[in-house]
């Protein structure tokens, strides 16, 4: 059975990681300098051949060396991974630390006695660059922060509801706005039907007619639970890109909703008049 291929730059990842980590313990010769200088000159690539950058190179070596002393900067799969791959590369090493008293699992902290813990911490670069690259998605903005940023913008379009006929949705009223550029949008709800959730649910629709496909775009599932003054402000969150929106549909499903609606209930329309 043939294992993983190593990666193209293992070798250079390693030289690299050893010169960064004398560096950043000022432990770095002139000769060195220069040979440092020029591998990051001719930089590396992932293996999703993502260019890795020098900066990059800088923070991860950075952690590295932190790892040893503040363990909990680094995620718990990263630290776990890169202390058991040291434990094995640094073998008899281990032995000779516990006897002096040193932990076998805790990587040394001068730049000079790297050696096997450099070659395991490379194996890991790639997991623990994807984890310093990746930033924490920000929080989605609440239905009202949603509704300021639309009702801003000059590009959102406001479309009020009507009823088709659907008890659910009579003496129901409110509007749709939606801004096709941002791809975001809300729905303001008076009056319509409580659900129970265990039953039924609402599920809201975009009829795009700028698709070929004939089915609407799902927007999402919901509960209506109306707050202060019997409104509830919904976000629409389209499952795919919208082209050009035409109208917005909501209609009454089992629980979780359905990929494809027979839209044999509709409390409330929306269309944009052309």
């Amino acid at each position: 059975m043939t294992g993983k291929p190593a990666h193209p730059d293992r070798a250079k990842v390693e030289r690299l990681l050893a010169l960064l980590a004398d560096e950043a313990t000022g432990a770095l010769s002139r000769e060195e300098r220069a040979e440092l200088d020029t591998l990051l000159a001719d930089g590396l690539n992932d293996e999703q051949g993502r260019v890795i950058g020098e900066d990059d190179m800088h923070r991860v070596a950075g952690e590295l060396i932190a790892a040893g002393v503040e363990r909990e900067q680094m995620p718990a799969h990263v630290r776990s991974a890169i202390l058991a791959r040291a434990a094995r590369e640094r073998g008899s090493g281990s032995a000779s630390g516990a006897a002096s008293g040193t932990s076998s699992t805790t990587p040394p902290r001068s730049a000079r006695d790297w050696g096997g813990w450099v070659a395991a911490a490379a194996a890991v670069l790639i997991a623990a660059l994807g984890w310093l690259r990746t930033p924490p998605a920000p929080p989605s903005p609440t239905p009202e922060q949603l509704a300021t940023v639309l009702e801003g913008d000059s590009e959102t379009v406001r479309i009020p509801w009507t009823s088709p006929g659907d008890p659910a949705g009579a003496g129901a009223s409110g509007e749709v706005l939606w801004n096709n550029r941002l791809q975001r949008g809300f729905m303001r709800i008076t009056g319509l039907a409580k659900n129970d959730r265990k039953v039924e649910q609402y599920q809201i629709w975009i009829i795009d007619s700028g698709r070929s496909e004939p089915q609407p775009v799902d927007g999402g599932v919901f509960d209506f639970e109306p707050g202060a003054g019997g409104t509830a402000v919904i976000p629409i969150r389209a499952a795919i890109a919208v082209r050009t929106p035409a109208a917005f549909a909501v209609t009454v499903e089992k629980p979780g909703g359905v990929v494809v609606s027979k839209q044999e209930r509709v409390p409330l329309l929306a269309q944009i008049k052309g």
